[in-house]
């Protein structure tokens, strides 16, 4: 069995900036410390990405070279894989980075609007 694990920001860290009560520089350090992961997360949902697309185009590509009744539906078994390749993306993206990136955003805001344009994620 498979278990989706969602990243997401911690409650009182939340609700502490979403009403002011963050101090400037834990705030700053959190910003900068949000934005380096995200990097890395986003490198990593990419590199996932990408081989789970090569596996199943190699997948894909074997079954069509095979069968003549499937080379002749190619054009939707091409649209089939890249739709699949993209909710495969945007699903680890928005598990890993989407959550996170939104609650942080939401809550600067909130409590810190001078500053939401320099510390958003």
């Amino acid at each position: 069995m498979a278990v989706i694990s969602f990243k997401t920001l911690n409650n009182n860290v939340q609700d502490a900036i979403s009403t002011g009560k963050f101090p400037e520089k834990n705030l700053r350090e959190l910003s900068a410390n949000l934005k380096a992961s995200q990097k890395k997360d986003f490198k990593f949902t990419m590199i996932i990405a990408a081989i789970i697309a090569v596996f199943i185009g190699g997948l894909f590509g074997y079954m069509i070279y095979n069968s003549l009744e499937m080379q002749q539906h190619l054009l939707g078994w091409i649209l089939g894989y890249l739709g699949i390749v993209a909710i495969i993306f945007l699903g680890s993206y928005f598990t890993q980075i989407g959550i996170i990136r939104g609650q942080f955003n939401i809550a600067l805001r909130e409590g810190y609007p001078e500053l939401y344009k320099e510390l958003k994620l």
